[in-house]
């Protein structure tokens, strides 16, 4: 069972779901793409921070921000960058009916299925997403499946190549899928606390479908 058909999966339990809605996504959002180091100390600070980041298995941005704490040198543009946050915009609405096919498609481009589900009443929904830090072991499989417990979800934990990723099969409101992020973000570092605040900004949540090497992410366990 793969990612396509937890979607598939989904689309049966709720017959009311009108479209789901998928995104092509961009993975150049590193700093050294959009920023000009103005300083000579800046540069100094992005390549020790790079350093920190692989010795301490964390986000670059974590390591940034931890060396500001353990020196005299803060960049103000640094941290006004720590803030970026790169919209979604480019939203592609599928038919409920087509979805699976859509999602089994050979994506040239990284491809992401959105929380966000359009109803047959012309309402919204979301489908509960979360994407976890951990690495995918067998040790880390019981320590996610916890988590979902604990935030009373039912659905799929998947494999993403790197980590888990889990995707709901029960739909919850805009405020509930908020919550549950922010609850997520908690768990820190199970969790990806960083994407789980940039889902709340976009009040949504987005996870990638495509494949990766060539396969589709395989489903590990189910909490049902």
């Amino acid at each position: 069972m793969n990612s396509c058909d937890v979607l598939a999966e989904i689309i049966s339990k709720n017959p009311q779901i009108a479209s789901l809605r998928f995104f092509l996504f961009s993975t150049s959002t590193k700093l050294q793409d959009r920023y000009n180091y103005t300083t000579s100390d800046s540069a100094a600070l992005i390549d020790e921070a790079i350093i920190l980041k692989k010795k301490l298995g964390v986000r670059f941005w974590h390591a940034l921000l931890t060396l500001f704490t353990r020196t005299s040198s803060v960049d103000e543009d640094l941290v006004r960058h720590a803030l970026y946050h790169q919209a979604n915009t480019k939203y592609q609405y599928m038919e409920a009916d087509v979805a699976f096919n859509f999602c089994m498609s050979d994506h040239s481009t990284p491809t992401a299925i959105n929380s966000k589900v359009v109803m047959l009443d012309g309402g919204t929904r979301h489908i509960p997403l979360l994407d976890f830090k951990v690495s995918s072991d067998q040790k880390n499989l019981k320590i996610a499946v916890a988590v979902i417990k604990a935030l009373n979800l039912k659905g799929h934990l998947i494999d993403s190549g790197k980590s888990y990723h889990f995707i709901g099969t029960n739909l919850v409101s805009e405020s509930e899928l908020v919550d549950i992020l922010a609850k997520f973000s908690l768990l820190a570092p199970i969790s990806d606390s960083a994407w789980a605040s940039h889902q709340i900004i976009e009040r949504s949540a987005s996870l990638r479908i495509s494949p990766r090497n060539g396969n589709h992410p395989l489903v590990v366990h189910s909490v049902i």
